[in-house]
């Protein structure tokens, strides 16, 4: 005689011995996959600190004893922080522990510049592609508000002579929206890698942002760039999606290139011979992609290019 359970077919005295030896799954343990889950999804972030236990007991509608002991799972795997008197922290383990020798070598060597900024145009053009092919309503409500924010500060920066304090905002609102937009590719994964990565660069998109005033018209040409990008994943898209990010992020790395080159003390690449054939046909893209941009969108910066 046979049972069958979830498209399992067992014998009926293996099936009875299976079902009685399971433990019942704990309260406990479902509280910690409920916050384990939040902190995945970004709703709880590296650095974030939990809401009392009488406040999160409540929200989550358990008792206080059963989320304590939660708690104490999610601290034990080091996924939480506990501080004597200042309260419970999602660890920064999640990405301090990749980032922190990486922004020495990316402000040291060329060649890792270069690598960082492969991956990120690898990372943001699935990224874009997924979004357009999985984002939810609420995903596409919070990239359309993270690009109208940045597009407003865009146009009021344009008219401003560049300022350290346009370019901080300039690279807080870019680095907002480019989060919103690996979440919304709904692969927790690469949520967080992109969050990661987005970290490391972010002196650098500091910089960019304050050397790309300098150039006419192109804070116009990124906010041009961010809404055919958002139109693809709005009308969901992928192909096209990947194709706007790709014009973007290829513009996007070599203006960041350059501003890194100038501004970082860095150490001479390897030789030309040690970098594969794929990477410099990526950099040759993108060096083609930017004189087109420049060409169609600064016109009065033609003479640079030939320079």
């Amino acid at each position: 005689m046979f049972f069958r359970i979830e498209s399992m077919v067992l014998p009926i005295y293996l099936t009875c011995d299976f079902i009685c030896s399971m433990p019942p799954r704990r309260l406990s343990d479902t509280i910690a996959a409920a916050l384990e889950r939040r902190i995945l999804e970004g709703a709880l972030r590296p650095g974030d600190r939990l809401p009392s236990e009488r406040e999160l007991a409540a929200e989550l509608g358990v008792s206080r004893p059963s989320l304590r002991e939660a708690i104490q799972k999610l601290l034990s795997r080091g996924l939480l922080n506990s501080y004597q008197g200042g309260g419970t922290f999602v660890t920064e383990g999640l990405t301090s522990g990749f980032f922190s020798p990486w922004q020495h070598l990316l402000e040291t060597r060329a060649e890792v510049r270069d690598n960082v900024l492969e991956l990120r145009r690898a990372l943001g053009t699935q990224a874009a592609e997924w979004a357009a092919a999985r984002r939810s309503a609420a995903d596409m409500a919070l990239l359309q508000q993270r690009f109208a924010c940045l597009d407003e500060k865009l146009k009021e920066t344009a008219e401003c002579a560049p300022a350290p304090g346009n370019a901080l905002c300039l690279a807080d609102l870019d680095t907002a929206f480019h989060q919103a937009l690996f979440k919304a590719a709904q692969n927790v994964l690469l949520t967080h890698l992109g969050d990661t990565l987005l970290s490391l660069l972010r002196k650098a998109t500091e910089l960019y942002f304050m050397e790309l005033g300098k150039i006419p018209r192109a804070y116009a040409l990124l906010s041009a760039q961010y809404a055919a990008l958002l139109e693809s994943i709005h009308a969901r898209r992928p192909v096209a999606a990947r194709a706007a990010a790709a014009a973007h992020l290829d513009f996007a790395a070599e203006s960041m290139a350059e501003t890194m080159r100038a501004a970082f003390a860095v150490t001479p690449a390897l030789s030309s011979a040690s970098l594969s054939g794929s990477r410099k046909e990526t950099r040759s893209k993108a060096a083609k992609t930017t004189k087109t941009f420049k060409q169609g969108f600064f016109p009065d910066c033609s003479s640079d290019d030939s320079s």
